[in-house]
């Protein structure tokens, strides 16, 4: 939440973590709580494409990591189809 550069802000901090993180435990938690946070966000009727894009190349990194591939495919593709961009979940 918070004003439009907080927020990229924010979105921006947990990319950059995530980008330096691949494939660790930590990330993998940061990406359940930012994908807990936007359903939230949408709950309340307010809009978080801008995350739901942003997890959806971060869930990306996970495609490879053992045990986690499906999982992984899955949620950026669901991802993809909250932000609006379903013709880029089916590519």
């Amino acid at each position: 939440e918070g004003n439009g550069k907080v927020r990229q802000a924010a979105i921006e901090a947990a990319v950059n973590y995530l980008e330096k993180n691949q494939n660790s435990a930590f990330g993998f938690a940061l990406l359940g709580l930012m994908t807990d946070r936007a359903a939230e966000a949408e709950n309340n009727k307010k809009d978080a494409k801008d995350v739901r894009q942003a997890l959806a190349r971060a869930w990306g990194q996970f495609t490879k990591t053992p045990g986690l591939e499906t999982a992984a495919k899955y949620e950026a593709a669901r991802a993809l189809s909250k932000a609006g961009k379903a013709e880029e979940e089916r590519a």
